[in-house]
């Protein structure tokens, strides 16, 4: 879609966006969609900072002389950031489940 910002993933500008709490967006408005988009936008940058922070603390010496990391540097920030992914998608993952759960309940409730 040609109507969203530049900074929209390429799965929001095709209707499918990248937060699996938002898996369902084909009735959304172009606004509501934009709106969407900013909001996926500040979630993953947040996510990414907080990330890059974290690792960066526990992989990297505070004090250091060498402008690259080294090899146990590297591995040390890789397997951080793997990890630190895979704990973000089970809790999506879990809050999602949880969402739906809810929703069910509410919905057989009535």
């Amino acid at each position: 879609r040609d109507d969203l910002p530049e900074f929209a993933s390429p799965l929001v500008r095709q209707g499918r966006p990248l937060l699996t709490g938002m898996a369902n967006v084909g009735h959304l408005s172009q606004e509501q969609m934009l709106r969407s988009a900013k909001m996926e936008f500040e979630a993953v940058n947040d996510m990414y900072n907080r990330m890059a922070k974290q690792c960066r603390a526990k992989c990297v010496a505070q004090k250091y002389s060498d402008p690259d990391l080294n090899v146990g540097e590297q591995t040390c920030i890789d397997r951080c950031c793997s990890k630190y992914l895979a704990a973000q998608t089970k809790v999506g993952e879990f809050l999602q489940q949880t969402a739906q759960e809810v929703q069910n309940n509410a919905a057989s409730s009535q």
